[in-house]
């Protein structure tokens, strides 16, 4: 790797050989499929990323096989058949009269295709031949497209052919139907809010699959799962993004820029399980970024997953990593302390899984299973928690019913996984061989990242809120701070009991407002200001109110109420904006239903959390409550006056 590849000029390189789409009203349509029918050059720039992250083709029998069917699939087929003694029509889900575009059939061919060779790189199933959404067979999770959708016209075929789904169908990607004679159709994921376009080709597609996974195995990486406003501005502002339209997988929203070398990857949805990434060809060309920037992650470099030795390789076992933790040692930000160190390692705890739980925690995984725990919490039910050899975490409730669902996953193996229930509700810890542990409140679904260091074997989660982890060498057992570790943990709790999707508000249904709130709510002053507008669009727009600001109204007060957050006076004065308003237009032909009353009645319920803002250290929060308490003259604010 001598040359030095600018990725910054990585958008020109895809500009020259993508589909040029705003032409199609300007071409015939046999001069425009054979535009898109130019696949050659596309392939070409695949093959050649591919290459300078250091993938080489294999040769030989794909392991992955066009026809092959994805294990996930094949239990599901499996266990109806059990059920209804009848066999699935393995093409129930394909509609066998439309065509299949060119380049699909293309990928499958090529002899440089990294995701036949190497599937486990890229964590997605392929749908092989394509199906249809909505799925007549119930597995596929999408709908079609609904009416007055951008893709296709009124009369078309509004179903979507599915290619690609992420490996827990989260997230499916396809084609629409009308497109299907086309040789390149565009690509759409179905996110969370909907059907959006995720590449302009099928061929821009795979080339953006292999851009969002190959360098986490070929490269070295470095994982800021915080970073400061600051860095990521002066990113936005200094790399151009490699011209890809954002990823959308599984909530996130993930944007490419490109450096010397590097590639920067920033989430803006807020979901990923770590927002910002550096992907690099060399350990220098981090090391150059990290000086550009004026940052120093020397100590967060990791070398790539690639380089690592293949244990079939290993003649002997290695010696066992003596844990790194020692007494008294903390985490900068106060989330854990040790308590005390042994050089016995610890007693295995976890009770083994039912029988007849054990075939579907196997089914749920790609990978082998390494780890598992359950219990059995009053008013949740049986918990399972499982890892696998490819670093994915799963959690399942089988008394709900449900699947399932993978809540995270990171480079290297799981080592080890526990539940118990802390002080603060039932949790989940995971551990994986690269030193890394994270918890999750259950409750919540907030989780922390704790780099515990080398030697970390095995973990217990132990009911009066501490984590015993360890190994061959010995333990430690580290005392926990759940209110650091989860900030604003009851808030989150609380906002999540409301079906939010329910509610209508300012810009439809509220699914976003508990997002908004917590934003609001971030230690963080600048993403607590940025939260602001956003929040009064769902909640006040136009100065009317809406079901959701009444649900809002209360959480709206406990952040002004908190003397940690950044933003009581806005707050104050967006709530006072909520008690002038006006009730949503209700449509002639119904009722009105009195929002604006219900609203004014929430807040005056809560008329004595801001009275004892009078008194505030700060005098923007003091005339901020002044100003709301005046909108009730009616509960005698005299009486709140300090005497």
């Amino acid at each position: 790797m001598s040359e030095i590849i600018d990725y910054g000029r990585f958008g020109e390189r895809l500009r020259r050989v993508m589909p040029r789409w705003d032409d199609r009203g300007r071409m015939t349509p046999g001069e425009f499929a054979a535009h898109l029918a130019d696949t050659g050059p596309r392939w070409e720039l695949l093959r050649a990323f591919q290459e300078e992250w250091g993938y080489e083709p294999p040769g030989g029998e794909p392991r992955w096989p066009r026809w092959s069917e994805s294990e996930h699939e094949a239990y599901v087929r499996r266990l109806k058949a059990e059920w209804t003694g009848e066999e699935d029509d393995e093409f129930a889900r394909v509609d066998l009269t439309l065509p299949i575009p060119a380049a699909l059939d293309e990928w499958w061919d090529l002899p440089f295709n990294s995701f036949t060779y190497q599937p486990r790189l890229y964590w997605t199933n392929p749908e092989w031949p394509p199906t249809v959404r909505p799925d007549p067979t119930g597995y596929g999770v999408s709908d079609g497209l609904p009416p007055g959708n951008p893709f296709v016209g009124p009369d078309d075929d509004h179903r979507v052919c599915v290619f690609k789904a992420e490996y827990q169908y989260c997230n499916e990607w396809g084609y629409p139907a009308a497109d299907a004679a086309l040789a390149d159709p565009k690509v759409l994921v179905s996110a969370e809010d909907g059907w959006v376009v995720q590449s302009r080709s099928i061929s821009e597609f795979f080339l953006q699959l292999a851009v969002m996974r190959l360098p986490g195995h070929f490269g070295w990486t470095v994982r800021l799962y915080e970073a400061e406003p600051e860095l990521v501005d002066r990113i936005r502002r200094t790399f151009p993004e490699l011209g890809l339209q954002p990823w959308r997988e599984l909530g996130s929203r993930s944007v490419a820029y490109g450096a010397p070398d590097a590639i920067i990857y920033l989430d803006g949805g807020g979901y990923a399980d770590c927002p910002f990434v550096v992907h690099a060809r060399t350990r220098t060309a981090l090391e150059d970024l990290a000086r550009a920037l004026g940052v120093d992650w020397s100590d967060d470099i990791e070398s790539p997953p690639a380089d690592a030795p293949d244990p079939q390789d290993t003649a002997e076992p290695a010696a066992p990593e003596p844990l790194s933790l020692r007494p008294g040692q903390s985490d900068p930000d106060g989330r854990w302390t040790v308590e005390a160190v042994s050089d016995q390692p610890p007693s295995p705890s976890e009770p083994e899984l039912p029988a007849p739980l054990r075939d579907a925690v196997r089914t749920a995984h790609d990978a082998g299973v390494t780890a598992v725990a359950w219990r059995r919490f009053e008013g949740l039910g049986v918990t399972v928690v499982s890892g696998d050899a490819a670093g994915l975490v799963n959690l399942w409730l089988p008394d709900d019913d449900d699947e399932p669902a993978g809540i995270g996953r990171q480079s290297g193996s799981v080592v080890a996984v526990s539940t118990e229930r802390l002080p603060t509700g039932p949790a989940v810890a995971a551990a994986w061989s690269t030193g890394t542990v994270r918890l999750w409140d259950v409750g919540s679904g907030l989780d922390a990242t704790l780099s515990l260091g080398s030697g970390i074997e095995t973990l217990r989660l132990d009911p009066e809120g501490t984590l015993t982890v360890g190994g061959s060498t010995g333990s430690a057992t580290l005392r926990l701070d759940p209110e650091l570790l989860w900030p604003r943990r009851e808030l989150t709790e609380l906002l999540y009991r409301f079906t939010w999707e329910n509610l209508d508000g300012g810009q439809g249904p509220a699914g976003e407002v508990p997002d908004r709130i917590l934003a609001a709510a971030s230690a963080d002053a600048a993403t607590a200001e940025a939260a602001l507008p956003d929040l009064r669009a769902a909640l006040c727009g136009g100065g009317a109110v809406f079901p959701a600001t009444v649900a809002a109204a209360p959480y709206l007060v406990l952040l002004a109420s908190d003397p940690e957050n950044h933003v009581r006076g806005p707050v104050l004065s967006l709530l006072t904006e909520i008690a002038r308003a006006t009730a949503e237009p209700a449509d002639a032909a119904a009722d009105a239903e009195p929002w604006a009353e219900h609203v004014r009645s929430t807040i005056e319920e809560c008329l004595s959390l801001v009275a004892d803002l009078l008194g505030d250290a700060d005098p923007g929060v003091r005339e901020a409550a002044e100003r709301l308490l005046a909108e009730f003259p009616e509960q005698e604010t005299n009486s709140f006056q300090q005497s």
